[in-house]
């Protein structure tokens, strides 16, 4: 399965996030509950996450979801750049690249 541009920098934010609080895949799957290789399947992109599920990893991270958005997709939710249904996204609107 190929993800977007936007969606790859996501969970590499997600992941850096994780690491920028000094814990491991296993502390934070613990904390959410999960097993060790979901944590592990989400950072390396087997296995999508949900806005739900991504909100629930930002508290145990302690970071706020939009800081965690790539910039492009921030400066549209601010108005600053075309919207993503311009196509200049790049972005399937389905969340997959063909």
């Amino acid at each position: 399965m190929r993800f977007s541009p936007n969606y790859l920098e996501f969970v590499a934010r997600l992941r850096r996030a994780r690491l920028a609080r000094h814990l491991t895949q296993t502390e934070l799957a613990t904390l959410l509950g999960k097993p060790q290789s979901y944590v592990s399947k989400v950072e390396t992109c087997e296995r999508r996450i949900d806005v739900i599920e991504a909100a629930e990893w930002c508290i145990h991270l302690q970071v706020r979801l939009d800081d965690l958005l790539p910039e492009a997709l921030r400066r549209v939710l601010d108005g600053e750049a075309p919207s993503c249904g311009d196509r200049a996204f790049g972005d399937d609107p389905r969340g997959a690249v063909p």
